[in-house]
């Protein structure tokens, strides 16, 4: 299967269709994801292969994979984690990624060393994103627990970063996944959309357990294209776009101030709530009352109406779904340093924003841009330069809509354990695919 329509986007529910070969990573996989068929039936993205000859097998979308009773049973998420968990202590190529792994993050942590990366996302920017996976980090921990929207067992990551405790815990500040195959589970791609941090996953296939020493780790972590042997990354970074206003590296002669907004759309309690943690965050970190600034905008005149619909459309077309009277505005100072009390704000607020609630947020670089003409109705805010012979040029700087909000995620979970069910009873009565095609 060439093509796929992803479950939600910008414009709303099932709108958009994206052909395999156009996705270039399994972080792009898990971010544009979940996907569907014609009849929107749950399908898989696979990544690029090769034949016992050798020829090359381009990606493509497939559907869960049958079992040997003929029936395609769609596991739970803890069945999947369990079978990940398995499959992962079953190895010993992972077991050993993991230990040098964190040894290797330790003694960097404690020699104050950076760990820096920079890649650009052309759909979103045409500038870079950057950062430090290590800034603000006091410990490297394997095995790190974090509890999910979905499901009651808790996801592991192999090697999670912690910072300082921020609240009752410390802040997960990253992780990194080791990755035993290119499968790019369902559940997976649900708990990428739940994180507010940066993940990066490195695929192991093809190394043995004599290849892993810290200096294949340094080198696996912070591999590009052109400094791999073969001209192949195997490190994949996954950045969810609630993360690209902290990283995104906007050149200051396009930013009046470095301060930006968001607007979430949520339920009044979620908002009310929000905002009662927000502020209990602000004060555990120590940011200035002026730094950041929460202000919630009933909709209550013709004026405000107007406010709330431009604002709206940023945050995506189906606004209205999630609170069409209410919605906050939070404005914060950008954190340039990457570093320190401000950025870990920013952090704390994405993983509320992605894991905590069912919200839409839209996004604004600078105070002064504003969602209307001919820019209006695609995902991603244009700065038009002119030149000296009256012409122009329009250039991508950064996304209008950040969210993957929980909701729609929650309704494609749905969907496959109704495939599910409908799978077990279908088997039960002993019918098979092609005489279910036929009633």
């Amino acid at each position: 299967m060439h093509e796929a329509t992803r479950w939600h986007t910008w414009k709303g529910h099932c709108v958009e269709r994206i052909g395999a070969v156009a996705i270039k990573s399994r972080p792009a996989a898990q971010k544009f994801g979940p996907f569907v068929d014609e009849r929107r039936k749950p399908v898989l993205w696979v990544g690029w292969g090769r034949r016992q000859n050798g020829k090359a097998i381009p990606p493509y979308f497939r559907h869960w994979p049958k079992s040997g009773q003929g029936r395609r049973w769609f596991p739970t998420f803890e069945e999947e984690v369990e079978k990940c968990e398995t499959i992962k202590c079953e190895s010993d190529v992972h077991r050993k990624a993991k230990e040098v792994c964190e040894s290797l993050l330790s003694k960097m942590i404690n020699k104050g060393q950076p760990l820096p990366w920079c890649f650009k996302d052309a759909d979103a920017s045409e500038f870079p994103l950057s950062g430090n996976l290590l800034a603000d980090v006091d410990q490297a921990e394997r095995e790190l627990p974090m509890k999910t929207p979905f499901g009651e067992k808790e996801y592991r990551f192999d090697v999670g970063l912690l910072g300082a405790t921020i609240l009752t815990k410390p802040q997960v500040l990253g992780a990194i996944e080791f990755e035993l195959s290119s499968h790019v589970g369902v559940w997976k791609t649900a708990l990428c959309k739940a994180v507010g941090f940066p993940l990066i996953t490195v695929n192991l296939e093809g190394f043995s357990v004599h290849d892993i020493t810290e200096d294949w780790c340094f080198r696996i972590l912070t591999e590009t294209t052109q400094t791999s042997d073969d001209g192949q990354r195997r490190n994949y970074f996954f950045l969810h776009t609630m993360l690209y206003p902290v990283y995104l590296d906007i050149p200051k002669s396009l930013r009046a101030e470095d301060r930006h907004r968001f607007v979430v759309f949520a339920t009044d309690v979620d908002l009310k709530h929000l905002t009662d943690i927000l502020k209990r965050l602000q004060l555990a970190l120590g940011i200035p009352k002026g730094v950041l600034l929460i202000q919630p905008h009933p909709n209550r005149n013709a004026q405000t109406q107007k406010q709330m619909e431009h604002e709206g459309s940023m945050a995506g077309h189906d606004w209205r779904n999630y609170n069409d009277h209410f919605y906050l505005r939070i404005s914060l100072d950008v954190p340039v340093l990457k570093a320190g009390p401000l950025y870990r704000l920013h952090l704390a607020l994405a993983h509320l924003l992605n894991c905590k609630f069912d919200c839409l947020v839209g996004y604004k670089y600078q105070s002064t841009v504003f969602n209307s003409g001919e820019n209006q109705d695609i995902p991603v805010w244009m700065h038009r330069e002119w030149a000296r012979d009256g012409t122009w040029s329009d250039h991508k700087v950064a996304p209008k809509y950040l969210s993957q909000p929980l909701r729609p995620i929650r309704q494609y979970l749905a969907l496959l354990e109704e495939e599910r069910s409908t799978a077990r009873n279908l088997s039960t009565n002993g019918l098979t695919d092609d005489e279910t095609s036929c009633q």
